[in-house]
């Protein structure tokens, strides 16, 4: 008997995640032969849901939300000697990881998607004791996305990260780390460590032009301390031909990277998949093809 669990934040789709999920089971029910639903009522909802998933052999979960709720069901999973053939169903402000399988922005045209799928492997990233479907990032600039609200989200989407980054864009300040990279160790002074799996950000395709969701390496970029002028120059080449390297800029692809500040004297803590993560030290690597996901066929 094929069994599917579908996980929902209901405050997702701008608090519309019930709607779609009834929108959801329309497409997906002949394919299965129970379909059961959980829906989320805070923190750590989505992941124990998922790890009941694992734990009960279900054949598929559907994670109906944004890149929190699927971070969450992903940690349910990612340590489970079972692990469903999962749907990434995108409810949320950025949707990154959905985007990079290949499904619309717009809501309703990604369910109809999930009618004419097919699966296929994926890379997941670990810091320390947890996992991640899209980046990591730590620095002055990314303590902004710590000043975004929930109802900032839902009203601005996307662009309240780009709102919030802008009140620190202007900040040429930056931290002393010390970053191993697959073994080999250096200190430099960053304004912004970004480490990420697959090809885009922020829902942004193809800024890691050699990377795919399946190659086993992670992406590690990190930003000197940069005036605003320079900023906005990195910007326009990252959005015209990708991320490169150049002089204030230092893209790396790699396996694992261990990064720690070497000055004590104040926080320095990571953005997890666009929430709160880990203080640092930081101890990331990559695991191949770890999770079987869904993808639109048209698509790959």
């Amino acid at each position: 008997m094929k069994q599917a669990m579908v996980v929902v934040n209901p405050s997702s789709g701008k608090e519309s995640g019930p709607d779609y999920t009834s929108k959801l089971i329309q497409v997906i029910m002949d394919q299965y032969d129970t379909v059961t639903i959980k829906q989320t009522r805070g923190d750590g909802d989505a992941q124990a849901f998922a790890q009941e998933s694992a734990e009960q052999g279900y054949d598929a979960l559907y994670l109906v939300g944004g890149d929190g709720t699927i971070n969450e069901g992903i940690n349910g999973i990612a340590n489970q000697d079972h692990r469903p053939v999962v749907g990434l169903v995108p409810l949320g402000t950025v949707n990154n990881a959905s985007s990079m399988l290949g499904f619309a922005k717009n809501y309703d045209q990604a369910i109809q998607q999930f009618a004419d799928v097919k699966t296929r492997k994926m890379d997941i990233g670990q810091v320390n004791d947890s996992y991640f479907v899209s980046s990591v990032v730590t620095g002055v600039l990314a303590a902004s996305v710590k000043d975004v609200s929930a109802e900032s989200k839902t009203q601005l989407g996307p662009f309240a990260y780009i709102q919030e980054s802008l009140s620190a864009f202007g900040d040429d300040s930056a931290t002393d780390f010390s970053i191993s990279i697959d073994g080999e160790e250096s200190q430099a002074q960053l304004s912004l460590i970004v480490v990420s799996v697959g090809n885009a950000l922020l829902r942004l395709q193809n800024l890691f032009p050699e990377a795919s969701i399946d190659d086993g390496c992670l992406n590690l970029v990190a930003l000197e301390a940069t005036n605003l002028g320079e900023k906005m120059g990195l910007i326009s080449q990252v959005l015209t031909t990708g991320v490169q390297n150049s002089e204030k800029l230092d893209y790396i692809r790699c396996h694992s990277c261990q990064i720690k500040a070497l000055k004590e004297d104040k926080d320095h803590g990571a953005i997890v998949d666009g929430d709160f993560g880990p203080e640092l030290p930081l101890d990331i690597k990559v695991l191949p093809q770890h999770i079987e996901v869904f993808v639109p066929n048209e698509a790959f």
